[in-house]
């Protein structure tokens, strides 16, 4: 949705897809530590949920930084908010937790 966005301008797009980029690659580290560096240990299972979890805690901390927001004001009015959080927000914090 963002990408086309056009009040979006290209800067905020590009970090945009190195956002998307970041996850994909942390998420394929997670499964090349998990099932391609041999047998399992439980060491490797920490460092591997380590990895995936990074992309979710930077999520978390991400709304701190100035006019950040988890929703695009153009949007705010068609989002739903269950419990009072935004779905992003929901979703960020139950996988951030896990």
């Amino acid at each position: 949705m963002h990408l086309y966005n056009p009040a979006w301008p290209p800067h905020a797009k590009f970090h945009n897809g190195q956002t998307m980029l970041l996850g994909l690659f942390l998420g394929t580290l997670a499964l090349v530590i998990l099932f391609a560096m041999g047998p399992l240990t439980l060491p490797l299972f920490l460092i591997a949920a380590a990895v995936a979890g990074v992309y979710f805690l930077a999520m978390v901390f991400a709304p701190l930084f100035p006019g950040a927001a988890w929703i695009d004001p153009e949007f705010r009015e068609f989002v739903p908010k269950p419990l009072g959080f935004d779905p992003q927000q929901m979703v960020t914090y139950v996988c951030a937790r896990c």
